[in-house]
């Protein structure tokens, strides 16, 4: 089961068929004149960012949820398939996506980045 929680209740698509990762390396390397080496100054990775891609039954569902995810706020994203960890997050530029897909289900996609909370 997939749950998004927000202010205004819960998000429960039916299915979450693509969740994206990216995170950001900090690493800084600082060359040294004249030598054939740098130096580096090593720094925790980025937070998660990237996009999940939401399905629903019926349009009513999909665009509650894009509603819902236009609220200006950070959400819980938490799962007990694929492993998924649990994430705090945020919806990013350029915006939602939502269309109904090939297989009659509404596809709701989601640009994210991870914040602490």
């Amino acid at each position: 089961m997939h749950q998004i929680s927000t202010s205004a209740g819960p998000i429960n698509p039916t299915v979450v068929t693509d969740y994206r990762v990216s995170r950001e390396i900090r690493t800084r390397e600082h060359p040294i004149l004249g030598a054939a080496w740098s130096d580096f100054t090593f720094r925790p990775p980025g937070p998660r960012s990237g996009t999940l891609t939401l399905v629903f039954g019926t349009e009513g569902e999909a665009v509650t949820a894009v509603d819902r995810l236009l609220l200006g706020e950070s959400f819980l994203f938490t799962t007990d398939a694929l492993g998924l960890a649990d994430m705090a997050f945020v919806v990013v530029p350029p915006g939602i996506d939502y269309a109904l897909g090939a297989a009659g289900g509404w596809v709701v996609t989601v640009p994210y980045k991870e914040v602490t909370t």
